[in-house]
């Protein structure tokens, strides 16, 4: 009921339950996996039998509870003198027997269900669903079949009952007339009707709003003119008389039609309006919500006759649809109240919701002033302490300076700047309970979230000591998720191969079987940490393995093990993991060693600056890896406030954090051999922007770049050797001192180069 009073049906279950966009009224009802259980699991016959029942009956899986709920109806409500037949669509479109297409409605597809509802009050006392041709008994039209079948229990009664053109039918009007049946009826006709005289339907003869009346009897067909090439035909077997309305112009037949029609679909929009329909791939369950949904607007209906026959006034359909939902639950939150072994705070919510106070454990409220072991510091520690949180009343202890303390998860009402700087004063209220002493707070160390940057300014404007430091690891993650997204295609056909033993236990066993000491691949994860960059690695280092596992399966039996053949069978992504592995591997080894706590400041800074030198990678993804890096690095200003703690102490690599000259490595090629041939920075500049369309580097990091490839002697030096045992130990020495790097920077220039030379034919050369 609450679904349907707040209209929020169609939310993702862990939406639903979240305590800061809906509130504690569903987290106080039962959990979330509570919730999701329920749904999977609701069923409404037994299914032992339901295969011969259904052999009979389409409708099996839920008949039983369809039948109780209209019976409920029927002895719950005496309705009014008009009634309305009509259809209903309930919006299903996955598998069911009988589904239909309705293009006139708003949901298209769904389950047809017939309707009597009562004009006046829109009261819903009888229905059957559409189960297809095969619904009516041999020898009888579907359309009288659903009209006696919907009455039956008003036969006698003289009630008049409205219906569209697909019900009315003049045989069937002269046999409501009759003993047991007793009723009336207004409808509209269709034209091919044998029985309507030829005169109704001619309209070349008459003006538009004029109407033609026949009288047979009981029964009064009329024809109206709405446009200059229509008619309208309608039979009452209630009006007698060729009454005209002066103000419209229209019959009474036809006001009376237009008033009593919309019953149907009028409870059709309340439904809709006031839902509790969750998505589902199950037609019973479907159906299940539909019941729910005519429950609440048929119940609404009986409160509101009783309060206005006492002359009470009632709620509204809204604060109606709220108190249901309190009196169904609340017998059960009360029961789970009482429960100790519930978290206190949603405890606290069901003491809110129910308007009363908690109730509390004497034995705890005696012991309150006793000393208690601390709830965070180490088990072995057993650090004693009188002092006890407010709210979930766990000891905590002082912490102190050489000790490390276990990490506690804090949950906020709501996360906004403004919660989190006074939690982290409460927080400061507990180690300083005589005065907090601003003075002595130093650092503070929280994410980048701009709640949390915004909370740390307001911080500081009270602790003017206070270092305000960001988690440099979430700037490194940041950087790694640009390596898969360069690499949209691998990463399907990695995930892909994933699929291939996914709840495949006899694929898994055959993997083990051929490599039993080769442990399963891991899981590319994309919201952990490194995980699919490991994954990468698994595969560049069991290639060839996985692949032998692959040719031992069937391509027929899935879809996912004929895709991973043909990505194994792929020499480009064999060459693309191998490039991932190499060139970022050591990123997920700088997230792993940050995430360890209690390591050395000198090591995380060595690790920073391994990640830092990115110079070497080539490519459109090297770039896009690089510019992330540089601009991740800015924002987080981790290194800045360290190098300014650190005061005169260098790094220890020897060189400064600075993240302004990154360049790929063809650049840095580019400029190391243009100066080596040239000696000219104003040259270099000049052939730098001609070469990449960018800015030139300027002449301090043009020379810094040739002397770093001169220091390894790859530019020949002009000194020349004077033996050969010289030359072959500095031929050794540069050679052991190249990367592949390096190699592939300069061998991508010189190609260069040489495409100009054959474009060009020669005449552009300036220097090789």
């Amino acid at each position: 009921m609450g679904i349907v009073v707040q209209k929020n049906n169609h939310l993702p279950s862990k939406e639903l339950f979240d305590s800061e966009y809906c509130g504690m009224r569903y987290k106080a009802t039962m959990s979330c996996d509570r919730f999701d259980f329920l749904c999977e699991c609701l069923r409404f016959d037994d299914h032992t039998t339901r295969l011969e029942r259904r052999q009979t009956d389409k409708f099996a899986p839920i008949r039983e509870i369809w039948e109780q709920f209209i019976a409920a109806c029927r002895e719950s409500y005496k309705p009014g003198s008009f009634l309305t037949i009509d259809e209903q669509l309930l919006a299903f479109r996955w598998r069911c027997p009988f589904k239909m297409y309705i293009p006139n409605k708003p949901s298209k597809y769904g389950i047809k269900i017939f309707m009597v509802c009562d004009n006046g009050t829109k009261y819903m006392f009888d229905a059957m669903p559409y189960l297809g041709k095969n619904t009516a008994p041999a020898n009888q039209p579907l359309a009288d079949f659903f009209v006696k079948a919907h009455t039956r229990s008003v036969y006698g009664t003289n009630r008049n009952i409205t219906l569209d053109n697909w019900f009315t039918s003049i045989p069937l009007a002269s046999e409501l007339l009759k003993t047991p049946y007793n009723l009336t009826i207004v409808g509209t006709l269709r034209k091919n009707k044998w029985e309507i005289p030829p005169e109704l339907l001619n309209h070349k003869t008459r003006k538009v709003g004029t109407s033609m009346f026949c009288f047979d009897q009981e029964k009064t067909p009329v024809s109206y003119k709405t446009k200059p090439n229509n008619v309208v035909l309608l039979l009452s077997t209630t009006h007698d008389t060729a009454s005209i309305n002066p103000t419209s112009k229209k019959t009474d037949i036809i006001e009376f039609y237009n008033s009593t029609k919309g019953a149907v679909d009028t409870l059709g929009q309340m439904c809709n309006q006031m839902t509790c329909s969750r998505k589902t791939r199950r037609w019973p369950l479907c159906v299940f919500y539909g019941m729910v949904n005519i429950a609440l607007v048929n119940s609404y209906v009986i409160y509101t006759h009783n309060k206005v026959s006492n002359k009470e006034k009632p709620l509204t359909r809204r604060q109606f649809g709220k108190e249901l939902h309190s009196a169904l639950t609340n017998s059960w939150v009360i029961h789970c109240l009482g429960m100790h072994n519930l978290p206190r705070l949603l405890r606290l919510s069901m003491a809110e919701i129910l308007h009363v106070n908690m109730p509390v454990d004497e034995p705890e409220a005696q012991e309150s002033r006793k000393r208690k072991i601390c709830a965070f510091c180490p088990s072995k520690r057993r650090r004693m302490t009188k002092v006890f949180c407010y709210k979930c009343s766990r000891a905590v202890g002082v912490l102190k300076d050489n000790e490390v303390s276990k990490p506690v998860l804090l949950v906020l009402p709501k996360c906004n700047h403004q919660n989190i700087a006074k939690l982290f004063n409460d927080a400061m209220g507990l180690l300083w309970p005589n005065g907090v002493k601003y003075s002595n707070v130093f650092l503070l160390v929280m994410d980048v979230a701009p709640c949390m940057s915004k909370a740390a300014t307001a911080l500081q404007a009270l602790d003017p000591k206070m270092l305000h430091l960001t988690c440099l690891d979430h700037a490194f993650h940041c950087i790694v998720e640009q390596v898969p997204s360069k690499f949209s295609k691998d990463d399907t056909l990695i995930s892909n191969t994933k699929k291939v033993f996914l709840k495949a236990y006899n694929r898994v066993d055959k993997f083990k079987e051929l490599f039993p000491e080769l442990p399963l691949f891991p899981h590319p994860i994309l919201t952990r940490w490194g995980r699919w960059i490991d994954a990468v690695g698994y595969y560049v280092k069991n290639f060839d393995s996985v692949k032998q596992v692959l040719q031992h399966f069937d391509s027929q039996d899935a879809v996912s093990v004929e895709t991973a053949k043909l990505s194994f069978s792929d020499v480009k992504f064999k060459n693309d993991i191998a490039y991932i592995q190499c060139n970022f591997s050591h990123l997920c080894i700088a997230n792993k060693f940050l995430e360890t706590s209690s390591s050395k400041l000198s090591d995380s800074l060595d690790v920073i600056h391994s990640v830092v030198t990115l110079e070497s990678l080539q490519g459109p993804v090297g770039a896009a890896v690089k510019d992330k890096l540089s601009s991740s690095l800015k924002k987080f200003k981790t290194i800045s406030v360290i190098n300014r703690v650190l005061g005169e102490v260098p790094p220890p690599t020897g060189r400064g954090f600075e993240f302004t000259e990154m360049a790929t490595g063809a650049e840095h090629a580019f400029v190391a051999l243009e100066f080596h041939s040239t000696k000219s920075v104003i040259t270099v500049q000049r052939h730098f922007r001609a070469r990449f369309d960018n800015d030139p580097r300027d002449a301090k990091t043009i020379r810094r770049w040739y002397n770093q490839l001169v220091t390894i002697d790859a530019c020949v030096k002009e000194n020349l050797l004077e033996n050969l045992p010289e030359l072959r130990a500095r031929i050794i020495n540069t050679i052991a001192t190249i990367d592949m790097d390096t190699l592939s920077s300069v061998w991508d220039e010189l190609d260069y180069r040489l495409d100009v030379c054959r474009d060009k034919s020669g005449a552009h050369i300036e220097h090789l």
